[in-house]
């Protein structure tokens, strides 16, 4: 049995097999605490060619999240709840999130 570190990391490379769309069943939802759980991983399969390639495809180029839904995941990250302080996973988000939303006028 795996534990639901090593589970999303086979969900996450079978979605990255499938070019980053998800099956008719599935929702972002379904993956995203996960992922932000385990953004900071030291593992850097899981942490930059998993996690964070998966994030900047389902949010640049699948456009699955609107403007509200973007903004409530950077709030979320942003927080004073949330770690970031593994491996530059601040540089990550200011890199990506911040210039898509920029980049797209919101």
């Amino acid at each position: 049995m795996c534990n639901e570190r090593e589970q999303l990391k086979m969900d996450l490379m079978r979605i990255k097999e499938n070019k980053y769309n998800l099956s008719e069943d599935e929702k972002t939802s379904d993956y995203l605490d996960l992922m932000f759980k385990y953004i900071g991983d030291t593992d850097e399969e899981l942490r930059d060619k998993l996690i964070c390639r998966t994030f900047i495809n389902w949010i640049e180029i699948k456009q699955y999240f609107n403007h509200d839904e973007l903004l409530a995941k950077l709030n979320k990250v942003l927080s004073e709840n949330f770690s970031l302080n593994f491996f530059k996973i601040e540089d990550f988000l200011q890199h990506n999130l911040f210039n898509y939303i920029n980049s797209n006028g919101y």
